[in-house]
């Protein structure tokens, strides 16, 4: 399964580098730093309307990560030991 986290801030990345290799290209000589600011003011914009089903697929995995390890199943298949043994201690007396 591709991890959306990482697909999201690649996109976003990648947007970035384009944008800026543009604005580069564009206007060759200018300040860099200035470049990168418009570059990031641009791709945020871009990433904004174009990124809609990669930032769902992002909030939906955080999310169920979030009740995962709020109902204490970090992973499939994971016991609480602690308590189930601390259950079988109390029937048995």
């Amino acid at each position: 399964m591709k991890n959306p986290i990482v697909v999201y801030f690649l996109a976003r990345i990648g947007i970035f580098v384009v944008t800026l290799a543009i604005l580069v290209g564009i206007f060759p000589g200018q300040d860099w730093f200035f470049a990168a600011l418009f570059a990031a003011a641009i791709s945020f914009a871009l990433s904004v309307l174009l990124l809609r089903k990669q930032r769902d697929a992002f909030s939906t995995y955080i999310y169920e990560q979030s009740q995962r390890r709020r109902d204490g199943l970090t992973k499939p298949g994971t016991k609480d030991v602690e308590n189930e043994t601390l259950d079988d201690a109390e029937g048995k007396n």
